[in-house]
This record gives C-alpha cells, sequence and structure tokens, in this order.
C-alpha cells in the first residue's frame, strides 16, 4: 500500500507543476445512484487495492479498485464469490485550472468507503470460481460467472456501454486451452451477468503482459458527457 502511495503521490505532484492551485468547490453531484447497489457495497470491509492516475486526451482519469475483504467459499459447491468495487474519476484540463492542490491530492490518497468518493463512475463486480491443482500442486481457475452493477454516476456523464468478458485461457493441464470466454455488450443497462461453463479446463493465467490470452475478466466502459466528450475506460484481473 505505501508504494502505491508513493507512486500515486509522485506522479501527482509532477501533475500538480501544471496547475493552478487556486479554491473551488468539489464537483460530484449525482446524476444516477443505484440504491440496490449501494446498500450491497454499504460496509467497512472494502479495502483499497490500487490506485493510479494517468492522462487522457481532454485531462487525467484516477482509477481506484476495492475489494471485499469477505471472501465467501461453499464448500459443497467448491465456489468462491468475491467482489470488488471499480471507481473512475474523471476531471477535465479545464477542471484541473479550477481543482486545489489539496483537493487533488484528497481524491488520489483517499482511503475510506468507496461510495463517498463521488468518483465520475462507480461500479461493482461479483464474481464466482472454483479452483483445482494440477502437477506440482499448481493452481487452476474455473470462471464461472460474473455479476456488473453501475453503483453511482456523477458529474454529468451518462453510461453509454458496458462490456464484460469472463475468459479461461492460457496454459492449461498439458495443452493450451484457448477460446473458453463469454462476453457481452450491457449497452445502456445498469447491470448484468455473463456466465462460464463446467465444460471449460481448469487454466492458469499468463503474465499479464499477455492477458489477451490469460485465465481472467475484462470490463471495459464507455460514457459520455455533453456533445463531444466521450470517454472509455477498462479493468482487467488477471488469475495466476
Amino acid at each position: 500500500m505505501k508504494k502505491i502511495l508513493t507512486a500515486v503521490l509522485s506522479l501527482a505532484l509532477l501533475t500538480l507543476q501544471f496547475i493552478m492551485p487556486v479554491c473551488a468547490e468539489e464537483k460530484g453531484s449525482a446524476v444516477f445512484v443505484n440504491q440496490n447497489v449501494i446498500s450491497q457495497i454499504n460496509t467497512e470491509d472494502y479495502n483499497l487495492e490500487d490506485s493510479s492516475i494517468r492522462k487522457t486526451e481532454t485531462g487525467i482519469a484516477i482509477d481506484r479498485i476495492y475489494k471485499d475483504q469477505n471472501v465467501v467459499y461453499d464448500p459443497l459447491t467448491g465456489e468462491y464469490t468475491e467482489a470488488y468495487v471499480y471507481s473512475v474519476k474523471y476531471i477535465d484540463d479545464e477542471e484541473l485550472k479550477s481543482t486545489s492542490k489539496s483537493m487533488l491530492l484528497r481524491a488520489l490518497t483517499e482511503t475510506g468507503h468507496p461510495q463517498f468518493f463521488h468518483d465520475s463512475i462507480v461500479t461493482n463486480v461479483i464474481y464466482k470460481y472454483t479452483q483445482s491443482y494440477g502437477t506440482d500442486n499448481i493452481k487452476y481457475y474455473r470462471l464461472n460467472s460474473l455479476t456488473y452493477s453501475i453503483a453511482a454516476v456523477y458529474d454529468g456523464f451518462v453510461v453509454t456501454d458496458s462490456y464484460l468478458e469472463i475468459a479461461n485461457n492460457g496454459i492449461g493441464n498439458t495443452t493450451t486451452v484457448m477460446g473458453k470466454r463469454s462476453k457481452s455488450h450491457l449497452g445502456t443497462a445498469t447491470s448484468g451477468t455473463i456466465y462460464g461453463n463446467s465444460s471449460w479446463t481448469p487454466t492458469i493465467s499468463l503474465d499479464d503482459s499477455t492477458w489477451t490470452t490469460a485465465t481472467r475478466f475484462y470490463i471495459q466502459i464507455d460514457a459520455r458527457r455533453g456533445s463531444n466528450s466521450n470517454y472509455s475506460d477498462y479493468w482487467i484481473r488477471p488469475f495466476h
């Protein structure tokens, strides 16, 4: 965690060299809030897993990933259930000029409950998987389902499409397994579920640099603000 915050702060300070640090009211008016999803993540059990900042064509994006520490295991089926919250905050170049240094640093380093961040887009992901062990006690995963829900949308954004995909590609026990995937475009729907197949051979993922053939899930969010501002964000969770 210290390494994450150190890297984030270093990049934040570099970004702030180009920002006029004047006082401003924090933006964050809710356009859409899914109360059912918010109630599901209304817990203090979510811990910050990752935080990063990157430059976009029109400003910066701050990405945060939180994991629910309560992993549910069903001994009858051998299935695990885990949950994540993925949030992204877009700040346009014009907004950066009216954003104070302290407010930006708070947005980058805050580690409290995800529902209170008032990011641009907040989503909730629940996935189920089973695992087995191959030769030399190597662990293999089978992804069974992924349920995605939009928790909240702020700052005038509209989600135009959410793309979900789970893949059991990668290295099998004896052969390379390809094409074991399920995918779906949700369009403007605020939630959806995709399922795996019990016939998929359990696999272990390749390294992150070859994620296109890894055992992983992939989520892409496309959003719009106004008539000319389009944004796209994605999150990959590889299984090792």
